[in-house]
């Protein structure tokens, strides 16, 4: 058996949690681990379960992938009844016994969750409560408590107010009392959705999030339990808004008690232990565990275990989760916090078969003994993480690396690429990561760190020798570690700013025509329907370049790009001047993608004017990456106005399309071309139906209009065998009931009302 075939990571692990979706999963709760941050805050709620008034709102604020949804369905299944709280009870009594006999003997609870969406909170929040009241009272005896119908009824007649969620909400705690129920959770994931909603069309979600927190704070026998989770805090979100209502957010804010659910690495390591698993036998376990001891006792020599590792813990670390390299097993949660989406990535990067993640580079590793290193990590960042992107000075500090590794690359190629030089490439990648994650103390690459990557001295020294005479790599002795860092003097934020600042205010309906011409929406179901291939053209306007002409008064889609409130405003008067075969679309996002045009702009100016990024390979590298980075932000953002048609607002004259997906978008379009052409022929002929005819068609129609001038008293027109002229007869005179069979034998003859399969009749009148 291969290394490959003896390890396993536990796949639950390498999947991101869904609130919502994973709800009642057994296998996610089972899996799930309490952390520090966890734990202190399931302590905290157990102290707000009795009736007395006090805070019970929380925000749990967090980068993507920090564990806020795992946490949040973990209290889902705790605050349950049945077999998922029993597992989920079992699973905390492992840390703290205490809190798992309070949750034990709690009460179910109605448990409410929605995650955010493109849509109103306060009706979003109303179909989940009457899902979660429905679901709390199905399995009881007796009837159901009129509040259940209530709120039923509310969501039917679309009557959603913030008061009358309330009232609901205050019905329901009533009879949850009357039930002797644990009491009613609100549980929001991914809050920020609803935030952009607000800020985009100033909804009453902001209010109602105030109320339910004050609501919350009101003791009684069933309490109100209240739980947002979001990346970032709310102020962030107000960006761009007024001074009062940046205040107003921010009291509203203050109503929440505000956790942080960024982990330290030391927790991703208990994770990590879990997830690994292997079958080798007790000799190669044995091997395992030895080089292990011997790994941990060197990194605690060099003070480069984390804090909460002592030898024999890290020892036991690298063991369960070989064949990852313990330099590699310390590096990792490190830099999926700093650089990407923390445990989300981690575990992705274990589950991935893609090149360079742990799946594949598992499968070269021949022998025990051999592992998975701070080069594979490298390669599979480089190749496979686009978010390293995403912050200039992250970016900076990758590009740096990226330029030295390429440099002992290709020293490496010109050398002929023989073991040593390629060993020197590896340690420049592995001292890359660990200058990306070191800090003034810890896991950093000093030489006995670096030395741990090696067999033996002399061939660290043999792979270390290359990079330091080419002065790829320099050693620091006022800290013992070795850096690939180049520098550059080149400020690409002082001169992306000063780009920005010359663009000024451009002429965005315009620049978009230029830049992004869209391609033709064909409208799917019409098109095969009726055989004729028909299609809207897209153009854009905005109050600065109101009207683009239309040719021959084809169908079009006129994309109008707000900006602004008074943009949008204006839109109605506009579109008054809209023809019955113009789609009139209003985009309230125009000002994300004049930025994302301006970002694109300015760097290719930069790129086009800087003559010093000739001579300073890190800074071209830089500008580049951002530059490719920039045009894919532009590129989808362009892309969204068709792709996302939820996103706009969609009019046919005076009727709003339903365009709140694809499909619906696809639909709307037919339909309206099912209009727009309802006197239009169905010509179900791909040789004769053509904007312009192809040399066998042209010729096939003329030897057609021959036997219609010499034949037509014949079956088929006298068409022997089947030439192409036999399949223009067959869909267009046979099939539309042009040529027929009479009293009087075969002869061509008007269409006639009663029967026109291929509606012939308006084009014959014509």
């Amino acid at each position: 058996m291969t290394i490959a075939q003896k390890v396993a990571v536990n796949t639950r692990y390498t999947r991101s949690t869904n609130v919502e979706r994973d709800r009642g999963s057994r296998s996610i709760t089972e899996a799930y681990l309490p952390t520090t941050g966890g734990l202190a805050l399931l302590d905290e709620i157990r102290g707000v379960l009795d009736p007395a008034d006090t805070p019970r709102a929380w925000s749990l604020t967090g980068p993507y992938g920090s564990g806020k949804s795992s946490f949040a369905l973990f209290l889902h299944e705790l605050l349950g009844a049945g077999l998922g709280k029993k597992v989920a009870v079992d699973v905390l009594s492992k840390d703290r016994t205490d809190l798992a006999a309070c949750f034990r003997e709690c009460e179910p609870w109605c448990r409410v969750v929605l995650t955010g969406s493109e849509e109103p909170m306060p009706r979003r929040l109303l179909a989940a409560l009457d899902e979660a009241a429905s679901a709390f009272w199905a399995g009881r005896p007796g009837r159901n408590p009129g509040i259940v119908a209530e709120i039923r009824l509310t969501r039917e007649t679309g009557e959603v107010t913030p008061s009358r969620l309330l009232a609901l909400i205050e019905g329901l705690q009533l009879a949850l009392e009357k039930a002797r129920a644990g009491g009613l959770v609100i549980i929001i994931d991914e809050l920020g959705k609803f935030l952009e909603y607000e800020v985009r069309e100033g909804g009453s979600g902001m209010f109602l999030l105030q109320q339910l927190a004050e609501q919350a704070f009101r003791g009684r026998l069933a309490n109100l339990l209240l739980f947002v989770l979001l990346h970032q805090g709310f102020d962030v979100y107000a960006r761009g808004m007024g001074q009062k209502l940046k205040n107003d957010w921010t009291k509203v804010q203050g109503r929440f008690e505000n956790v942080s659910f960024v982990e330290p690495p030391e927790q991703s390591f208990r994770i990590l232990a879990a997830a690994f698993s292997n079958s080798l036998s007790a000799a190669e376990a044995q091997a395992v565990a030895n080089r292990s001891r011997s790994a941990a006792r060197a990194l605690g020599t060099a003070k480069c275990l984390p804090t909460a590792l002592d030898v024999d813990a890290a020892a036991d670390l690298f063991a369960t989760c070989y064949p990852l390299h313990p330099l590699a097993l310390l590096a990792l949660p490190a830099l999926c916090q700093r650089f990407a989406q923390n445990e989300r990535t981690m575990f992705s990067y274990l589950g991935s078969r893609e090149p360079h993640g742990f799946q594949d580079s598992i499968k070269s590793l021949r022998k025990v003994g051999d592992s998975v290193g701070l080069p594979d990590i490298y390669d599979y960042f480089v190749h496979n993480q686009p978010a390293v992107l995403s912050d200039p000075l992250t970016h900076r500090r990758w590009a740096e690396v990226a330029t030295a590794v390429e440099r002992a690359e290709n020293a490496a190629e010109l050398q002929n690429a023989d073991e040593t030089t390629n060993q020197s490439a590896a340690l420049a990648k592995a001292i890359g990561v660990l200058n990306l994650i070191s800090r003034s103390d810890g896991l950093k690459a000093a030489r006995a760190v670096l030395r741990r990557l090696f067999a033996s001295e002399r061939a660290f020294e043999d792979a270390l020798q290359p990079l330091l005479d080419a002065s790829i790599v320099q050693y620091r002795r006022f800290n013992d570690e070795y850096r690939l860092w180049q520098g550059t003097d080149f400020d690409i934020d002082e001169r992306f700013a000063l780009e920005r600042d010359k663009i000024g205010r451009f002429d965005l309906a315009a620049m978009l025509c230029d830049r992004a011409p869209s391609e033709p929406v064909i409208a799917r179901r019409h098109s095969i329907e009726t055989g004729s291939l028909r299609y809207f053209d897209v153009t854009f306007v905005n109050t600065q370049s109101p009207r683009a002409a239309a040719c021959d008064n084809a169908p079009r889609i006129v994309l109008f790009l707000a900006e602004s409130r008074d943009d949008a405003a204006a839109f109605d008067f506009f579109r008054q001047s809209a023809t019955t075969t113009e789609i009139w679309v209003l985009h309230r996002r125009g000002s994300a993608i004049r930025a994302a045009i301006a970002d694109v702009l300015a760097l290719e100016a930069i790129q086009r004017n800087s003559q010093e990024l000739g001579a300073d390979p890190v800074a071209a590298r830089e500008v580049k990456e951002r530059l490719r980075a920039a045009r894919v932000s532009e590129r989808a953002a362009v892309n969204a106005l068709i792709g996302e048609p939820a996103r706009s607002v969609w009019y046919w004259g005076d009727l709003r399309l339903e365009a709140g997906q694809g499909r619906s978008l696809q639909r709307a379009l037919s339909d309206t071309m099912d209009t727009i052409y309802r006197k239009s022929p169905l010509l179900r002929s791909e040789l004769a139906n053509r904007d312009r005819l192809s040399s066998q068609a042209a010729a096939a129609r003329n030897r057609l209009f021959q036997h219609m001038l010499e034949h037509a008293g014949e079956p088929g027109l006298g068409i022997e065998k089947y030439p192409p002229e036999r399949a223009i007869y067959r869909s267009v005179l046979e099939a539309g009931r042009l040529h027929t069979k009479g009293t009087s034998g075969w002869a061509l003859s008007a269409p006639s009302d009663q029967d026109d399969p291929l509606n012939l009749c308006p084009t014959w009148e014509r």
